[in-house]
């Protein structure tokens, strides 16, 4: 698990806890827009803006403006990927095999598919998913996630992606295909 913490995301859960109505409004005034189109967002954001990359002031803006929407905080080991997962397991919804996909599933993969000028888009509606489904996400994450998505270095991208396909695709350990896999290496030897 990640122990990057995030001066923007404790700023913003203080914001939450003393229910600061105006500054979790002003920073929802960012949802679906660059932020030169959000000033509202400034006066909560500048400090954490000196000095970072275009990509980093994409990142930070994202996910203020997904926090404020979406509060639900949690310390524990929940990426996106976890988060769909986590609702996909709740509703029963797991792929047939074959070529048919979930909805969780096809919001990760337009994610996972996406360039980083139309990645904000679909981490949004995966968010609003989790949301509206009460499954709270570690916002530390996110952002970190958020960052490695829309940096230029495809490195830390992939990284993100191979992490966000394990949290997804990987067997739980009850799951009878990991115990089926267990079985098999068990004869193997």
């Amino acid at each position: 698990m990640s122990t990057f913490k995030s001066p923007l995301v404790q700023t913003i859960q203080a914001r939450i806890e003393k229910r600061d109505r105006q500054a979790l409004a002003d920073l929802r005034s960012g949802l679906g827009k660059d932020l030169g189109e959000s000033p509202r967002m400034l006066p909560y954001l500048a400090r954490f803006l000196s000095g970072k990359s275009p990509y980093e002031i994409r990142a930070i803006h994202l996910t203020a403006s997904l926090m404020a929407f979406h509060a639900g905080h949690t310390e524990g080991n929940i990426n996106l990927a976890s988060g769909l997962r986590m609702i996909q397991d709740r509703r029963g919804t797991s792929a047939p095999d074959g070529p048919q996909r979930t909805s969780e599933e096809a919001r990760l993969m337009a994610i996972m598919e996406a360039d980083p000028e139309d990645l904000p888009h679909y981490l949004e509606a995966a968010v609003k998913l989790c949301e509206s489904a009460g499954v709270d996400l570690n916002w530390h994450l996110f952002q970190s996630d958020a960052m490695a998505l829309l940096d230029p270095n495809k490195r830390f991208r992939e990284h993100v992606l191979r992490r966000w396909a394990s949290a997804f695709w990987a067997p739980k350990s009850g799951d009878s295909e990991a115990t089926e896999e267990s079985t098999i290496s068990q004869e193997d030897e």
